[in-house]
């Protein structure tokens, strides 16, 4: 918790669960390096220890509410993304291998969402980054995108050829999953 992993005010560590600091109505959670980010019924994201919380700062010992997102319906932690109701997905936080999806690489990073470019209609994100297109389409970028058939690493969402009627994704560091139809 030297970070402020456990959201609820301080940077003691505890072996025992610890209530998050001030957030309610949580519909989703999402774990990421040094932090975490909740998604509550609204539609608004929350986050909370280091690395880009989303409120313009680098770090929060309590949960801050992202800048900027509304209608929501899923959220990502370890490289932070949302995708919203309509069909957009924003990133923010560390960008060394393309994982904000706007065309660059290195070390600049987003205190704050940034829309990715380049993606249709996404009905969920996943770690990764990956995101599942409305149409069953999986769309990657950032690291270690060529086990996925795209060429390379690339720091703008490529759809991965040959994975079509996708009903969930998910992924890490350097692996992604594709589910087929009703599995």
């Amino acid at each position: 918790n030297d970070q402020g992993q456990l959201g609820n005010g301080s940077t003691t560590n505890s072996l025992l669960p610890v209530r998050v600091t001030g957030l309610t109505r949580v519909i989703a959670v999402a774990g990421g390096y040094l932090g975490a980010f909740a998604l509550r019924q609204n539609g608004t994201v929350w986050g909370w220890g280091s690395e880009a919380p989303g409120d313009g700062t680098s770090n929060s010992l309590v949960p801050v509410k992202v800048i900027g997102l509304t209608g929501v319906t899923s959220i990502t932690g370890h490289t932070p993304a949302a995708s919203s109701r309509d069909g957009t997905v924003w990133a923010w936080g560390g960008n060394f291998y393309g994982q904000l999806g706007n065309g660059t690489a290195g070390t600049d990073r987003s205190l704050v969402p940034m829309r990715v470019n380049s993606l249709g209609r996404i009905s969920r994100i996943s770690d990764g980054p990956t995101a599942l297109g409305r149409d069953g389409t999986v769309w990657a970028w950032g690291p270690e995108i060529t086990a996925l058939g795209v060429l390379g690493a690339t720091a703008v969402p490529k759809q991965v050829p040959g994975l079509r009627d996708i009903t969930v994704v998910a992924g890490g560091d350097y692996t992604r999953y594709a589910l087929v139809g009703a599995g």
